[in-house]
């Protein structure tokens, strides 16, 4: 697996911990003398470190004279505890520290994270990924047009992707929280599970995938926080949620759908399904 790093490789400064965990395992900026310059994020959201990374990206800052163009890439944002990545083309696995923060990663490949593990994968289309303790997630695919990092607003102000995209994970199972600006029209972000797929436009969403190690049925749920998502369960039901819903579904081992509750306010998913993820006990019944 291909791992550069985002400035060292080009302008000699190493980027360490751009984002770093709070107390609540809840991800904030927190730039270092380097990125003064270029990341400033005195209270703004996460994505107001893409700017700056796609800039060292690119090799140069940003002026009026230059205009870099910024190609797919996946940035290793945070990690914290246990965090493994696997290339599936090369069949080799790496330990993801501290030291590898501020690198890339090459699509296709399955990251996981141990009991006190958790990371984040910033994608340059803008798409922001944080991945909890006791998960196993597969990167599949991630294609974006080549874009001027000259023309990305500033970043309090990013609401759409900067170039259309094609974005492909799977949550196996675990805690995955996804914050993606509005994708354009021609763009796809999709999330599949063992309990169905969802597709994204533009969104703020928690998914939990749980499986039973005596039964081998599997259950979960998902949050919409806001924006636009459908859910298409593994018996081809299609539904949407609306902004502050929240759905639990489950599948036998065999993949047979389970007859899942209504779609109702938000769920403490975390709370609900992390002992279970741990290996204390056992999954929740949906």
């Amino acid at each position: 697996m291909k791992k550069i790093s985002c400035a060292a490789t080009r302008t000699g400064v190493y980027c360490p911990s751009i984002i770093r965990f709070t107390s609540d395992a809840t991800p904030e900026i927190r730039p270092n003398r380097s990125f003064a310059r270029l990341l400033t994020c005195p209270a703004t959201s996460l994505l107001s470190c893409l700017l700056g990374l796609l800039t060292l990206l690119a090799g140069t800052e940003s002026s009026d004279a230059a205009e870099p163009e910024i190609s797919a890439s996946i940035i290793l944002a945070a990690t914290k505890g246990e965090v493994k990545a696997k290339s599936v083309d090369e069949d080799f696995e790496v330990t993801l520290g501290a030291e590898a923060v501020g690198k890339t990663l090459d699509e296709n490949f399955i990251l996981t994270t141990g009991k006190d593990g958790q990371c984040v994968l910033l994608f340059t289309n803008g798409v922001l990924a944080t991945v909890k303790p006791n998960a196993k997630l597969f990167v599949r695919e991630f294609r974006q047009e080549s874009f001027s990092a000259k023309d990305v607003p500033p970043p309090a102000e990013m609401t759409e992707e900067p170039g259309a995209s094609h974005l492909k994970l799977h949550l196996d199972f675990g805690d995955l929280v996804v914050k993606a600006p509005k994708m354009n029209k021609e763009s796809s972000l999709m999330l599949s599970s063992p309990l169905g797929t969802a597709g994204i436009r533009g969104t703020m969403f928690q998914m939990v995938i749980v499986r039973n190690p005596a039964t081998g049925d599997i259950s979960g749920g998902l949050n919409r926080i806001s924006g636009d998502i459908e859910f298409t369960d593994v018996a081809g039901n299609l539904t949407s949620l609306a902004s502050g819903e929240s759905m639990e579904v489950g599948a036998g081992k065999l993949g047979d759908a389970v007859v899942s509750p209504p779609p109702g306010e938000l769920l403490d998913l975390s709370a609900k399904y992390a002992p279970a993820l741990a290996g204390e006990v056992l999954p929740p019944v949906v």
